[in-house]
């Protein structure tokens, strides 16, 4: 068990929105992971969620450019869909950046009934470490995952700005399918944009996410790019050519 300091230390390191929204015990146990990861290029861990009847799983890891991208592709290639996200970037005492992105998943249909065993979890761990020895283009396929059900319409992506001008945050509601979380990360580490943390829900068959986002160079994303991204974003989604919903986008 991770004793009080290490927990504060941790807990310190972390932006408000997760204080506020994971309890003691959730707490200690994504500090313990990622205690636990010592050097190695990823740890992952289960924990407790109250109100979620899906796994719980803390992945941690240095933070890098398409590190949300792989995770999520390991996930899909181990047949599991992500139900709900919440990815934060904190600073270790060494001053290097470690993801802590945290995940409610379930296998996919048509066994998502059947509850994930602690070998589905060694599984997903073995892939996503095997995966971070490869740079990002190497593993990740060349176009989004199409969908296992039909392109829905009714997609939605618009910006917004940060309160302090540092982040850009980025908001799409989609209809739930296989694959859209990767999808949306792919199109954004193809069109060289770095998340820094995003929260994602599932309800009634939508999906909605907010991302923080940024340029590579940690720049806010200027508007002449704006267009661009959401053109990615929606050809991702929808699995559309983007001349097809180019007039789609503002």
């Amino acid at each position: 068990m991770s004793n009080s300091r290490d927990i504060e230390a941790f807990v310190e390191t972390m932006p408000a929105r997760y204080i506020q929204t994971f309890d003691a015990a959730a707490i200690e146990q994504h500090a313990r992971t990622s205690r636990a990861r010592g050097t190695r290029a990823v740890n992952l861990g289960l924990f407790n969620a109250l109100g979620r009847s899906q796994t719980a799983l803390c992945v941690v890891a240095p933070d890098r450019p398409g590190l949300l991208a792989i995770t999520t592709w390991a996930f899909v290639t181990c047949g599991l869909d992500i139900i709900a996200a919440e990815v934060f970037t904190r600073q270790t005492g060494d001053g290097l950046d470690e993801a802590v992105d945290l995940f409610w998943v379930r296998r996919q249909p048509p066994l998502d009934a059947i509850a994930l065993i602690p070998g589905d979890i060694r599984k997903i761990r073995d892939t996503l470490s095997n995966m971070l020895q490869r740079a990002p283009s190497e593993q990740l396929p060349p176009a989004p995952v199409g969908s296992r059900t039909p392109a829905a319409t009714g997609t939605l992506v618009r910006f917004l700005e940060d309160v302090d001008g540092r982040f850009t945050t980025l908001e799409i509601e989609s209809a739930d399918k296989t694959g859209l979380m990767f999808g949306i990360c792919q199109s954004l580490f193809n069109e060289s944009i770095q998340i820094v943390g995003s929260r994602i829900t599932t309800q009634n068959g939508r999906v909605k996410g907010r991302f923080e986002v940024t340029e590579l160079s940690e720049l806010p994303i200027e508007p002449s790019r704006r267009r661009l991204i959401k053109l990615a974003i929606l050809s991702a989604v929808d699995n559309l050519p983007k001349d097809a919903i180019s007039l789609m986008v503002g």
